[in-house]
């Protein structure tokens, strides 16, 4: 097996060992990796390091391989599991789900090009010098998405050179920012069109009365819709946000999303189109299954230009699956390769500083753990980009769906 992770991997560290490459797939002899253990064991700066973080730390060789760690306070995990990780990459302590990808383990996945953890430490390495970045990944199991923001430091302990990297969790701050972000980016896109109609309905021609009083009512549902819908994303992720199942046709459920998009912004200059489906009747909450379609609509509708169309329909059973339909939005584009694989995550945005961040994790968590179904999507060049929601024939039961952790937020 070819030893490189890449061809175009960055230069041999500046400061690792000479012969060592980080990039390697090989691993540390183990004799070796014993004295490296004992050296950063053995140092009191290293030990104050571990001990005084708040966070999680850990001393990786230049085989990025895990010589000393504390990740106590950042995972709940107890010192004898923590210490099993020594001599493994970050990914594989953390049980990257891309760790597994091959043979050679953390880093050498096609996906850990894109991995923050990775540039990080390489950057370390590679400048000798203090280095920043962040990393998001599904933690144990897939349950709650780690969001950790990394500084990489390089040290020499008894001849050897590590790389000291402390993790910060910001899923707090970040879950905070995202979401008074979008909030407002979306009441202040609504407030411009209210005001322009409000000035039409108080001092405009009298033959547009009545347009404008509609659609400043209109416009005022959309505010209330706002607002509801930033309640029902914070009650869900709190486990408290309550469940109100009732009969529904999918044909209805589908024209009523069509209907909410009636003088958008984003259908202006262009089209939310209906396909023929068949009629297949669920029972589940209307508010949030019609929060998710609008979710998957809107975000196909951002990532269509101008004159484009976007197509909704629904789907019978599959053979073999438990769903008893599924939902399904098509845009023309394509997701970015990097943008797919984080789509999902609570704090990533497709858009990089506006735009509906948290609809894609909205979706999933709303679309899964509270209406028993599944979000999915499949993106290609000259397929486009298509979400899909698939339901029961009804929710399961309220107290298993409310327990334990979130679903997997990953594709």
């Amino acid at each position: 097996m070819n030893d490189d992770l890449d061809p175009s991997r960055p230069a041999q560290a500046a400061h690792a060992p000479r012969g060592v490459d980080p990039t390697s797939t090989r691993r540390e002899d183990p004799a070796v990796l014993h004295a490296q253990v004992r050296a950063v064991v053995g140092s009191p700066i290293v030990r104050a390091l571990l001990e005084g973080v708040d966070g999680g730390v850990v001393v990786l060789n230049a085989r990025r391989q895990i010589v000393a760690l504390s990740l106590q306070r950042l995972l709940s995990t107890p010192e004898e599991e923590a210490h099993q990780a020594v001599g493994k990459r970050l990914g594989e302590a953390l049980e990257c789900s891309f760790a597994r990808d091959t043979p050679a383990g953390c880093g050498t996945a096609d996906a850990c090009r894109y991995c923050g953890a990775l540039r990080t430490i390489l950057a370390c390495q590679s400048s000798a010098s203090a280095t920043e970045g962040d990393l998001q990944i599904s933690a144990r199991n897939g349950t709650l998405p780690l969001e950790l923001h990394l500084r990489a430091t390089p040290v020499e302990v008894g001849g050897y050179h590590f790389t000291v990297l402390a993790m910060r969790d910001v899923r707090d701050e970040l879950r905070r920012r995202a979401l008074e972000q979008i909030f407002f980016h979306d009441l202040l896109n609504t407030f411009t069109p209210l005001a322009t109609w409000s000035r039409v309905l108080r001092a405009g021609p009298r033959e547009r009365m009545q347009e404008a009083g509609e659609r400043v009512a209109r416009l005022v549902g959309r505010v209330e819709s706002e607002i509801r819908g930033q309640r029902t994303l914070l009650l869900a992720e709190s486990g408290t946000l309550g469940l109100t199942p009732e009969p529904l046709g999918t044909s209805d459920v589908l024209r009523e999303l069509v209907a909410g998009f009636d003088m958008h912004p984003l259908t202006v200059r262009r089209t939310l189109q209906l396909e023929d489906s068949p009629e297949i009747e669920i029972e589940t909450d209307r508010s949030l299954l019609l929060r998710v379609l609008t979710n998957m609509a809107t975000n196909a509708l951002e990532a269509t230009p101008e004159g484009g169309c976007v197509r909704a329909w629904c789907q019978g059973p599959e053979a073999g699956a438990p769903w008893e339909c599924s939902f399904h939005v098509h845009n023309e584009g394509q997701l970015p390769p990097d943008v797919a694989r984080r789509v999902f995550q609570r704090s990533f945005s497709t858009k990089a500083q506006k735009g509906r961040g948290l609809g894609t994790y909205g979706m999933k968590l709303l679309g899964e753990r509270y209406l028993g179904g599944q979000v999915s999507f499949d993106s290609r060049e000259r397929e486009g980009t298509t979400f899909v929601l698939r339901l029961p024939r009804r929710p399961p039961p309220g107290p298993e769906l409310r327990r334990g952790s979130h679903p997997s937020l990953t594709r």
